[in-house]
């Protein structure tokens, strides 16, 4: 009885190990994959952003000691006054509640990518399949310099108001050094734009001197047109352009400031260190032995370091050729993150890929320049190369550039909320890489050429309610990423003056329905003989589609015919509720519109 008993727990215990054998591997296969991002800036947070969004099943977490991303875009306008330091700081907490990322408020100090683990500084070991570093830039040492009392502000925070602390103490007439690194460095047109506010802020406030530019490339990096005619016309007489200066030395103590050409004596200064890749992607040995190596080679197919494994190098760090921006920062991440799901689920990575840039740069209080690149896979070098022909810049400043810069405290908190950190939705105002559209908790493709998208829940009010909300948005796009597409966003904007002249008309005519008038349900495509046929033939009001002196009498006395009859039709609510004329049912084919059951066309009606 005993052995019995005994001989069948031997068999199932036997069993149970060779399942228990049998399901680890199941195990390790089937658990959720992990992500680890060191960075919370416009890399790290839009790349856990977009995994979250588009596979729920991964398991990402974002290592950032601080509790805010203070943005270095128009972090210029905060030291000259326009901005202040609330508007440039957002919080993570959307990434938190809304898509789920799991936040360490720590600092990451250490790299074990054998077992693949990532030390923190409070002595948590966190372990990851897939690594992604985002830790921005670091900074070289120019001997004297200290920048606690000299700040670079190149890293948006305290050291923002501290130069800003600075610029107000410039005496009447003094002098203010700024110095623009070897590039490549963060955001190319930056210093540039910082010395032409500076000499604005000096020139508005009545004490004019001197801005003394030490630039040590050889010419202007971006936007060469606009900061030279800025420097010798704008701000002729006040600001000096010295190419080819490099700072070798600074002793603030007696405010001299030692070039590689003379000495300057300075009342304030702004010196910018030459930059490399963050601390940790130096520590981890991501450089490589390559002497005078600064930036982490990766692929640019999916941000993978070309020397260790498994671990993903986004934003100011990487060396693929690209300007370092939060704009790229940003596409960047996109596309790293669509990498990322692509290899959680077995898919080959997308071959081609294609990112641009854009940005803003205020030139004085009122106005502002852009410039916008389209960045392409280049397989001979597996480097990111411009593509020919998409290197724009605006022919000069202007105050509607200014204004579509977003230099207000409510435009700029929607700006960034566009961005990666509070997860509006995407491509505005950066570049929508793949069609990604992330307006709703789930993951949706936009269909071809439908450029008013409607969520999939329908919960945002129909189509019309979200062309406006789309509208208001565009204000807030970069002019680059209105550029590349002149033709749709012509159609786009035709259509909205159209449906509000649609909507005009009927509320006007004593309608209160919300039902569209019927004429206004054209065509997408009608008979090119339509165009040939008068308004009034198709049983159109004739003061719609008429131009000139002419149209504008018949719209007036249409208006006055109207208002004679508005009496009448606040009658009754039947009366109230009398639709416009609509066209003839006997009338051919080529002369009616078929109805369009989505909302007004882009098209206006053919004659209009």
């Amino acid at each position: 009885m005993f052995s019995h008993n005994r001989r069948k727990l031997l068999q199932t215990s036997g069993a149970l190990l060779a399942a228990g054998a049998m399901s680890s591997p199941l195990r390790a296969q089937t658990a959720a994959p992990r992500v680890v991002v060191i960075g919370g800036g416009f890399a790290g947070a839009t790349l856990a952003k977009y995994v979250r969004l588009w596979n729920p099943k991964i398991q990402v977490t974002l290592i950032e000691p601080n509790p805010s991303h203070v943005s270095c875009i128009l972090s210029n306008l905060v030291m000259t006054g326009a901005l202040g330091m609330t508007d440039i700081t957002i919080r993570y907490d959307t990434l938190r509640t809304k898509y789920g990322v799991n936040i360490v408020a720590d600092r990451a100090v250490a790299i074990d990518p054998v077992n693949r683990r990532v030390s923190t500084l409070n002595g948590s070991q966190i372990a990851y399949d897939k690594l992604v570093l985002a830790p921005g830039i670091d900074f070289d040492a120019i001997p004297g310099l200290d920048s606690s009392v000299l700040p670079h502000a190149w890293q948006a925070g305290p050291q923002t108001l501290a130069l800003k602390a600075q610029l107000q103490a410039v005496p009447a007439g003094g002098t203010f050094v700024m110095s623009i690194p070897q590039a490549p460095y963060r955001c190319p047109p930056g210093p540039y734009e910082r010395a032409c506010l500076i000499a604005d802020s000096l020139l508005r406030n009545r004490r004019a001197g001197k801005v003394i530019v030490l630039d040590a490339n050889p010419d202007v990096v971006a936007e060469a047109h606009t900061f030279h005619t800025a420097f010798s016309t704008t701000y002729a007489g006040v600001i000096e352009y010295r190419p080819g200066t490099e700072v070798l030395s600074v002793d603030w103590a007696s405010k001299k400031i030692t070039t590689n050409w003379d000495t300057i004596q300075a009342d304030a200064a702004n010196i910018i260190p030459r930059q490399k890749a963050g601390k940790l992607v130096v520590a981890a040995g991501l450089l490589g032995s390559a002497p005078g190596a600064r930036w982490a080679p990766v692929n640019p197919l999916s941000y993978e370091s070309t020397l260790v494994p498994n671990v993903h190098v986004i934003g100011d760090s990487q060396g693929t050729g690209q300007p370092k921006s939060g704009h790229m920062a940003n596409a960047q991440a996109k596309v790293c993150a669509d990498a990322l799901v692509r290899y959680f689920v077995g898919e080959v990575l997308d071959s081609v890929p294609m990112i641009n840039s854009a940005c803003y740069s205020p030139i004085t209080s009122k106005t502002a320049s852009w410039l916008t690149v389209v960045f392409g896979y280049d397989a001979a070098n597996g480097l990111m190369k411009p593509v020919p022909n998409t290197l724009a810049e605006a022919p000069a400043p202007t105050r509607g550039h200014y204004e579509d810069c977003s230099a207000g405290r409510k435009p700029f908190r929607r700006q960034l909320q566009l961005t990666s950190l509070q997860g509006a939705p995407d491509g505005r105002p950066f570049f929508d890489w793949r069609g990604r559209n992330d307006e709703t908790e789930n993951t949706v493709r936009n269909r071809p050429g439908h450029r008013c998208r409607v969520p999939a829940n329908g919960r945002h009010g129909g189509r019309h309610r979200h062309a406006r909300q789309l509208r208001r948005d565009q204000r807030y796009r970069p002019y680059g990423a209105r550029v590349r597409d002149r033709a749709r966003r012509a159609a786009r904007l035709g259509h909205h003056r159209y449906l509000r002249r649609c909507r005009a008309w009927f509320f006007r005519a004593g309608g209160v329905s919300t039902r569209r008038p019927a004429w206004c349900a054209t065509a997408r495509r009608p008979s090119p003989n339509t165009a040939a046929v008068p308004p009034s033939a198709r049983g159109l009001p004739t003061w719609a589609c008429s131009t000139g002196p002419a149209g504008t009498t018949a719209r007036r006395a249409a208006a006055s015919s109207r208002r004679a009859t508005t009496a009448g039709l606040a009658a009754g609510s039947a009366t109230r509720r009398q639709r416009p004329a609509t066209t003839s049912a006997s009338e051919p084919l080529a002369i009616r519109f078929a109805p369009h059951t989505a909302g007004c066309s882009r098209r206006r009606p053919p004659g209009c």
